[in-house]
């Protein structure tokens, strides 16, 4: 733990500077260090992503684990949770709103296929059905069980490779959604063609008002097909504003921080979000349809045509996005305390 402690402080040592950042004293920021690791069960290496080894930034000031928490079961009623957690489930929602749903084409398991609108049928008939897909586990998160299924002339493409049946039914969730493979906008594309790159965009119902409270993008890596943060790839904070990004990305793994791309070399300082804020409408509105939800984070994909909805998560903690508008504590605890007196009010 110290090696990758020291690893982390000479890599923030080279933003600081170039930042003009001022640093705690040694003996504040170990034990400020120490109160966020194990006191507040945050990360390590979150603790100097959001900067709190900086001589300005309080501790009280940020949401954690801890401070969430006790909140988690008053947030998501756990009758409603499988709407967020069951992929089968969600598509039943978005449905209802076609512009923001993308075009699922059935469900399946290792021995079964079940296409939209058709009867049911052993796996090897996938083969009769033209596509170019995303396969998800129903039940997956963080961008596990995620891979490109192309089906032409009978022939099987997994991940543009061509392959077979039994390869299919070994590499196929026990449940899985099938959706039609999003074209997205070419300015997210230039930015990394592998990866569908989405917003993340949270928002909080009061109870009278639905809030988009922060944003940021989520771009791959490397040949990596997805965006998620846990496989290693890159966010950048979007202003929310201007739906412009902001200077500098940040990884989970070593290197933390970025100002280009990797592979494409393109610069994220100004960088411009097409549909920005119709991606921000469309949550505010989609949100205020789950009003037993108090926050909400939702993952937005942007195609020529205007946003796409892939999916709305369970917050587990707020750190992501807490790095693209500072601490959140405060703003977090007064649309908890309107949520929950409007919510004692309805029940009246």
């Amino acid at each position: 733990m110290i090696t990758k402690i020291r690893r982390i402080i000479r890599q923030t040592e080279i933003i600081r500077k170039s930042n003009s950042r001022e640093s705690k004293a040694p003996l504040s920021l170990m034990l400020d260090l120490v109160r966020w690791t194990f006191t507040n069960r945050g990360y390590i290496t979150n603790f100097f992503i959001l900067g709190l080894d900086q001589k300005n930034k309080h501790l009280n000031d940020y949401l954690n684990f801890r401070s969430f928490k006790p909140y988690y079961n008053e947030f998501y009623p756990p009758s409603y949770l499988c709407l967020l957690e069951d992929k089968m489930v969600w598509e039943k929602f978005i449905n209802n709103y076609p512009q923001y749903a993308p075009r699922n084409i059935g469900y399946a398991t290792k021995n079964r296929f079940y296409p939209s609108g058709s009867a049911p049928q052993p796996i090897e008939g996938i083969s009769s059905y033209p596509m170019q897909s995303i396969v998800k586990n129903t039940m997956g998160f963080g961008g596990k069980d995620i891979f490109k299924l192309k089906v032409e002339k009978g022939e099987i493409f997994i991940n543009d490779k061509k392959s077979s049946i039994e390869e299919l039914k070994n590499k196929m969730p026990e449940r899985a959604v099938i959706q039609e493979l999003l074209e997205q906008h070419n300015d997210l594309k230039r930015l990394h063609p592998e990866s569908l790159n989405t917003s993340r965009m949270i928002t909080v119902n009061t109870g009278s008002e639905i809030h988009v409270i922060a944003t940021f993008l989520r771009i791959g890596v490397g040949n990596s097909i997805v965006d998620n943060l846990a496989q290693g790839n890159i966010y950048i904070p979007i202003d929310m504003e201007t739906g412009k990004l902001s200077k500098m990305g940040y990884s989970h793994k070593e290197p933390l921080f970025f100002f280009t791309h990797p592979q494409t070399g393109v610069v994220f300082d100004g960088y411009q979000i097409p549909f920005f804020k119709e991606g921000m409408e469309a949550v505010k509105k989609l949100h205020s349809q789950l009003p037993y939800f108090f926050v909400l984070g939702w993952d937005v994909a942007f195609t020529p045509n205007g946003p796409i909805i892939i999916e709305t998560n369970n917050i587990h903690r707020v750190v992501h996005e807490q790095i693209a508008v500072g601490g959140l504590k405060q703003k977090f605890d007064q649309y908890i305390k309107e949520f929950l007196n409007n919510r004692k009010m309805a029940e009246v």
